[in-house]
């Protein structure tokens, strides 16, 4: 079962459907996202493995498709991407007061007790890459290996692997 409820608000955003409207514009202090909210009602515990703290399906992703993590709660702040060229995409992460840092899908401190996340495939995230950390860029640009990583910068980290196809088949 699921709850559809429309937001407009990133604070309250806990997913994205593939066919929501979503839009990252820059501002001098905040990210506008609008998107759809989506409530699975599948308790946590038949949703993941109990030897796993994250996972992730599709695992081959396609244009359109889109991401579901399923995470145990509390999680760490951080979810990160490894882009197949070798970019560092920060998903979600805190400000930590830096300005600059103002890109995070949803706010870190919510995303922490999320169990559940989806990530569009058409998302933008935040490269850290020098003179490319201001701002967003698509996440799923190239067909590849994508590495998903759940953790903090110094500490626990889970991962899952994707198998982005772009246009092509599975």
């Amino acid at each position: 079962m699921r709850l559809l409820v429309t937001v407009a608000a990133p604070a309250l955003l806990l997913g994205c459907s593939p066919k929501s409207d979503r839009r990252v514009t820059e501002s001098s202090t905040s990210t506008s996202v609008n998107a759809v909210r989506i409530l699975d009602t599948v308790p946590e515990s038949e949703a993941i493995p109990a030897d796993q703290n994250l996972s992730c399906s599709p695992s081959v992703l396609k244009a359109g498709d889109t991401l579901v993590l399923h995470m145990k709660t509390p999680h760490p702040e951080y979810l990160i991407a490894d882009h197949p060229d070798g970019t560092i995409f920060y998903i979600v992460y805190p400000s930590l007061g830096d300005t600059s840092m103002k890109y995070s899908y949803v706010p870190s401190n919510e995303f922490k007790n999320m169990s559940i996340i989806r990530i569009p495939s058409d998302i933008k995230a935040n490269p850290r890459v020098l003179g490319r950390e201001k701002g967003v860029e698509s996440l799923f640009s190239r067909p590849g290996k994508y590495v998903i990583t759940l953790g903090e910068p110094e500490g626990r980290a889970d991962i899952c692997n994707i198998q982005f196809v772009g246009n092509g088949s599975r």
